[in-house]
């Protein structure tokens, strides 16, 4: 068994997602860099993009994160606001 399906597979990763969105939205800081809306259209290219960097094909998942993440740029996202989001 690999890691993905020991932490629950494709439904366990959309837990983890929906719960990433939550935090995301509710912290006034990274809420107004973010369209959870939007992110949550996207939860199958976010689930792939996971599922590689889970499964140790980071080279994979690092290529599709440029494209995954252009939108957010696009809203203007600063770098305070990227390091509120990874934090959580």
């Amino acid at each position: 068994m690999d890691l993905v399906e020991e932490i629950g597979g494709e439904a366990g990763i959309r837990a983890m997602l929906a719960a990433f969105r939550t935090r995301i939205n509710e912290d006034n800081e990274t809420a107004r860099a973010v369209d959870t809306d939007l992110m949550a259209a996207r939860t199958d290219n976010q689930c792939q993009c996971v599922a590689h960097f889970i499964s140790g094909d980071a080279d994979k998942a690092q290529a599709e994160m440029a494209d995954a993440h252009a939108f957010v740029v696009g809203r203007g996202m600063d770098d305070d606001a990227f390091d509120a989001i990874y934090d959580h």
